[in-house]
């Protein structure tokens, strides 16, 4: 070929006999084996074709010819395709088999928008009304039709006649017409639904996507005056003509204009806000219609509509909407209702206790207190509620008075078991499990951290369950683990798995609880956590100890060590500003800097602001005693009040952060350890799933760094074959699985998109290369 390709062609001439032609498919299928034709284009033609016995009586004719090509030559020649000509004067269809085609270049898109929707609309009623006569309850009408046909074969065959032979062969096509119906119906019902096939490396999984891609590709089309297309390029042409003779272009300038007309008129088509509802469930099993949540499928230019009016409508809807309704509003967190229902409920279970409140954490079961026995129980008879006690669940979170305790958490555990336990039996690798950890149980825990600090019983319950699915496939093996998992909770460039530690992210949930208080005036939680606890006393003199104190705020003040080398306060007029106890100087808390001595030697009150040891002019402090004072009095000489208020700043690494950000705030307070060298190595994108690796620039390089790992991996298998299992391959077949599963990764990364794939696919074929 032109490109230097090459590719191996079997023809064929056997006899008709069938245990004559066994030896052939015996043969094709050693020739298979000996000449390693799993990595070659192969193609097999010849053990069929079309035949006729060209008689003018009794005239007998099959199509039978057939090109039978490997998955190799798929993935070499996805767009090959072979068609059969005239046989002229010979008994044989001559084979005209295309190896390529140039991808079609792609027009300017058809379609007029409005006469387009239309006509749609226009074609809608028909369409109904054939599908209600014709194929509607179609499995019904296959048993009438199947009904029909055996009553007119039994009377054709007990009294044949030329008019009952006809109702039959009528009957007999109905009934195949419906049964085509019928069996596409049911196809198009028993879908397989590929995305859970998450492994890159899976043969099956390129191999159902070649096949599903050469089956569905459209080879030919037939022209009006019966001519065949002969390439891909000619096919685009003829779709582009056909679909143009009825349908107008739509511009981008059209696509504005009905945009713009729909603000300035207020009309809209109905065909563009025609919208299909479909329910999906929320969890599995549900039954009432409150278990369902609605998906919208909705008209792309209506999407444009809508996302016009919701960037305007995103402006002003935290103006608009009332600061106790936070879902979907920007900068306001579903969990600040939880919360608040937690401080709310704060000591609820203590005895000779006064009701406060009346309690509706979900609307749908709630009622009112304060009513007698009988008036109580009419209500729940009457509305079908239930009374219930301490704790409930809110939001999908326990709701208590009390502390969180283990016991509270045991749906969290068992919802994270059950998702273990689900993938038990799917035999995944341990890539597949370790991927599964770092996504979706991280997910599930990541909603419950952000909302409490955990019991730490609880942390190292969710740790055991993890070790125990990522080492052994299933949960209960807690022992046996080759790597601790504190050691696996470091980042891949620190030598473990990329797993978040638990509690440090707990803790970094934590801290931006404690962030929202100084940076967050519009959220009710802060309103209420600062009217009640932060009125007349500094955030950092409050006693963790207090048992006032709700336990979930105890756990806000346990984290004001961390939060110290984040948070500073840029002093204005210094009114609002603790001259003790807040961080505004570079110290931090200057009670702790100064110790306890430090207010009786300075003589100022413990209770003092910073506006009050500022006369206007300069600071009027005693002189220094100690060290630390004079270190304090040096810097207080660079700095002074202003008209200002005072401003609470939030930085990482010395840099003021507008927003919080979990993972930055994170990565400071987690644990650490020195960065391995040999990260890069192992760690790149084009290393194999199992054992992942990172991307060089160089090309040869990365193939390099990927065949060791493969290389390693297959060695390692072929060790406990033959340790385990007794079975031993040979040198050949083990450079063969070896080979196979590199140039099985490159494709995946090809299909993925990466550019890294044919370059590193071309090395593994070259010769020269593996030579």
């Amino acid at each position: 070929m032109e490109n230097e390709e090459s590719f191996i062609y079997s023809a064929i001439y056997v006899s008709n006999l069938e245990e004559e032609r066994r030896l052939l498919w015996t043969s094709l299928s050693d020739t298979f084996v000996s000449f390693g034709l799993s990595q070659k284009a192969w193609m097999v033609n010849g053990p069929r074709y079309t035949w006729s016995n060209h008689r003018s009586e009794a005239p007998i004719a099959k199509k039978l010819d057939r090109c039978l090509v490997n998955g190799f030559w798929l993935f070499r020649y996805p767009v090959s395709h072979c068609s059969f000509e005239s046989p002229d004067f010979s008994d044989h269809s001559p084979g005209l088999i295309r190896m390529t085609s140039l991808p079609p270049l792609f027009g300017e898109p058809v379609g007029n928008l409005r006469d387009f929707c239309f006509k749609l609309k226009q074609l809608k009623r028909p369409l109904k009304t054939l599908l209600k006569e014709n194929f509607s309850d179609i499995e019904r009408r296959v048993a009438e039709a199947g009904s029909v046909l055996s009553s007119l074969q039994m009377i054709s065959l007990n009294d044949p006649s030329e008019s009952k032979l006809l109702l039959e062969a009528q009957a007999k096509e109905v009934w195949i017409g419906l049964r085509a119906a019928e069996e596409s119906f049911f196809k198009q019902k028993s879908r397989i639904k590929w995305l859970g096939e998450g492994d890159l490396n899976t043969r099956f999984i390129h191999s159902v996507t070649t096949t599903c891609n050469a089956q569905n590709s459209i080879k030919q089309l037939l022209r009006s005056d019966g001519t065949r297309t002969s390439s891909l390029q000619e096919v685009h042409e003829l779709a582009v003509e056909y679909f143009r003779s009825f349908l107008t272009t739509i511009r981008g300038r059209e696509l504005e204009d009905s945009v713009l007309n729909f603000f300035e008129s207020n009309f809209m088509l109905t065909s563009l806000n025609s919208t299909s509802l479909v329910l999906i469930p929320k969890r599995p099993g549900a039954e009432e219609l409150k278990d369902f949540r609605p998906i919208a499928c909705l008209n792309t230019v209506y999407k444009v509509i809508t996302k016009l009016l919701s960037e305007r409508l995103k402006i002003i809807l935290p103006k608009i909407i009332l600061s106790n309704q936070t879902a979907f509003v920007k900068d306001r967190l579903l969990l600040e209702n939880v919360l608040l229902a937690s401080e709310l409920m704060h000591g609820y279970h203590r005895e000779g206790i006064n009701s406060r409140i009346t309690l509706k954490v979900d609307i749908s079961k709630a009622f009112d207190s304060g009513l007698d026995a009988a008036s109580l129980n009419n209500i729940q008879a009457s509305f079908n509620l239930k009374s219930s006690s301490l704790p409930i669940r809110y939001l999908g979170l326990p709701l208590s008075s009390r502390k969180l305790s283990v016991s509270d958490c045991d749906s969290f555990i068992a919802l994270i078991k059950k998702k273990l336990d689900a993938w038990t039996n799917k035999l995944l690798s341990l890539a597949g499990r370790l991927t599964l950890l770092s996504s979706v149980i991280s997910g599930i825990i990541g909603f419950w951290t952000s909302a409490f600090i955990l019991p730490k019983k609880v942390l190292k319950r969710i740790e055991s369950l993890s070790s125990s699915f990522l080492w052994h496939g299933r949960t209960g093996c807690a022992s046996r683990a080759k790597v601790a998992w504190k050691t696996l909770s470091y980042p891949k460039s620190e030598g473990g798995l990329g797993l978040k530690d638990i509690e440090s992210w707990n803790n970094a949930c934590g801290l931006k609880l404690l962030w929202m208080l100084f940076f967050r005036a519009g959220s009710i939680w802060v309103a209420w956590i600062r009217s009640r606890y932060l009125s007349s006393t500094s955030f950092w003199a409050l006693n963790e100890r207090n048992s006032s104190f709700s336990w979930m705020f105890r756990k806000i003040l346990h984290l004001r060590s961390k939060a110290m080398q984040f948070l500073t306060i840029k002093i204005g007029r210094g009114d609002s500003t603790f001259f003790w106890w807040d961080p505004w100087t570079p110290f931090g808390s200057l009670r702790s800097f100064l110790g306890d001595e430090g207010t009786s030697l300075l003589g100022i009150p413990i209770s003092a602001t910073v506006s009050d040891l500022w006369n206007g002019r300069g600071w009027t402090l005693p002189p220094a005693r100690t060290e630390r004072q004079l270190l304090l009095l040096s810097h207080l000489s660079s700095i002074g009040c202003s008209p200002c208020t005072d401003c609470p700043i939030w930085s990482i690494g010395g840099s003021p952060q507008r927003t919080f950000s979990l993972n930055a705030v994170w990565n400071v307070i987690r644990p650490t350890k020195p960065e391995v060298s040999w990260a890069s190595l192992l760690w790149h994108k084009a290393g194999l799933v199992r054992h992942q690796a990172s991307s060089f620039d160089n090309a040869k390089r990365l193939a390099l760094l990927q065949g060791w790992q493969g290389a390693v991996y297959e060695l390692w298998k072929e060790r406990n074959r033959r340790m385990h299992d007794g079975v031993t391959f040979s040198p050949g077949k083990v450079f063969h699985l070896i080979l196979s599963s590199l140039m099985d990764k490159c494709r995946a990364l090809t299909l993925l998109g990466s550019s890294h794939g044919d370059s590193i696919l071309q090395l593994w074929m070259s010769t020269s290369f593996l030579g």
